[in-house]
């Protein structure tokens, strides 16, 4: 079923959101994701070929962190990955979103995705900006 929306976070468009779908309910079945726009809205896509979410119940997660705006080389020098590039270059990502939002245990996000009718969902994200992350630096290890 197609399924879009849009995400804000204190009334603000969020763009370049992850935005993920986790089915909850007892069928299971394949998890949705889309990334926002610059006005903050999405259109789902399951394993990466079909427009929209299998009906059911959904777990809903939104994260967002400063990666989306870090550049990196394409393509990365042989052997890395990108969050091993990352780790060598000490790029620490920094949330954007409160954590809350990203972690489907403590998120309170939940949508059912209807078989027959709109599935269209506005979801509003809430609170402060979360605190930097800060990483001690100490002596290198041998």
């Amino acid at each position: 079923m197609p399924v879009t929306g849009t995400v804000t976070f204190n009334g603000e468009a969020v763009e370049l959101a992850n935005v993920m779908f986790m089915r909850v309910d007892e069928t299971g079945g394949p998890a949705a994701i889309a990334i926002t726009d610059t006005e903050g809205r999405f259109d789902l896509r399951t394993n990466n070929d079909n427009n929209g979410a299998v009906p059911g119940e959904y777990g809903v997660t939104v994260q967002k962190d400063t990666s989306v705006y870090m550049e990196f080389p394409d393509p990365f020098p042989q052997g890395f990955t990108k969050s091993g590039y990352m780790r060598s270059h000490g790029m620490i990502p920094q949330p954007l979103l409160p954590l809350k939002y990203g972690n489907i245990m403590e998120t309170l996000l939940t949508f059912t995705v209807n078989k027959d009718g709109d599935n269209h969902f506005d979801i509003k994200l809430e609170g402060e900006k979360p605190a930097p992350i800060v990483v001690p630096v100490g002596p290198a290890l041998p």
